[in-house]
């Protein structure tokens, strides 16, 4: 009896085993959030890539959580600008514990950008200019949400290659 209880489940595993190696393989991309803002700003410099901040309460705003799964985690999304942009989530939970430091950056990250609702996206371009505010989230409007960033990412690409064109240091 145990023999043929062990045989069957050898067999079970056998066959769901390449599911299971295939979900392992198939798991989606995601953004590289920081949440440091000075080790942010100094890859955005680095690399010349904007920044998206994204500010949000973790434990409390329900907004937040969609607007992170419905467009900063949809693959749409990922597929074209997890490489374009340096993403640093800027959280202002209730009851979560955070560092002091972290607390005291965040704090004057929303004093800076005179953040007055949750969420909210700002992309700074690599010159660290303000280019785009977005306040709140509608989940209905998901689609237009992700929509509006996918063509800052495509702007951006576009010119970034355009300057690069215009770059005598680039041409040959």
């Amino acid at each position: 009896m145990i023999q043929k209880l062990c045989t069957v489940l050898c067999l079970a595993g056998l066959l769901y085993a390449p599911t299971l190696f295939s979900e392992v393989s198939q798991q989606k991309a995601t953004l590289n959030w920081q949440t440091n803002y000075e080790k942010a700003l100094e890859q955005s410099k680095e690399t010349s890539k904007p920044l998206i901040l994204f500010f949000m309460g973790s434990d409390w705003c329900t907004p937040c959580h969609q607007f992170e799964d419905n467009v900063f985690d949809s693959q749409a999304f990922i597929d074209a600008a997890a490489d374009k942009f340096v993403f640093v989530k800027v959280d202002s939970p209730r009851y979560k514990p955070q560092s002091s430091e972290e607390k005291a950056q965040n704090k004057q990250l929303l004093s800076k950008f005179e953040i007055s609702g949750f969420p909210t996206v700002i992309v700074i371009d690599s010159k660290h200019n303000q280019q785009v505010r977005l306040v709140g989230y509608d989940a209905g409007e998901a689609k237009n949400y992700a929509e509006s960033i996918l063509k800052m990412v495509h702007d951006y690409s576009s010119e970034m290659s355009s300057e690069k064109s215009a770059d005598p240091e680039t041409q040959i």
